[in-house]
């Protein structure tokens, strides 16, 4: 079982084209761990929606609350999903906007 995990924030404010990376992930792994922290940008709403879309019921999304001010912000949002996965074979993939 190979099982993906990352996070996500600010996907919808920064116009971020996170389908075509989710639809990767999910096609790639067996299992999707997603961490999002709960800002009101609608990034797990946006995410939440397509799971149901696509039914991807591998795709585990969860919510976190961490201070974005916080020096250690982003470890912190990736280590939240990592600690929330099956443990098998994975590894961390971002999800990156240039």
């Amino acid at each position: 079982m190979l099982e993906i995990y990352t996070s996500a924030y600010w996907l919808i404010r920064h116009r971020f084209d996170y389908k075509e990376t989710l639809e990767n992930f999910c096609n790639f792994g067996d299992r999707v761990t997603i961490a999002i922290n709960t800002w009101a940008d609608g990034t797990w709403d946006a995410i939440n929606q397509w799971k149901i879309d696509k039914k991807a019921n591998h795709l585990n999304i969860l919510s976190c609350d961490f201070d974005r001010n916080d020096p250690l912000f982003d470890g912190k949002v990736k280590n939240f999903a990592l600690k929330n996965t099956f443990r098998y074979t994975y590894f961390s993939l971002l999800i990156w906007n240039e």
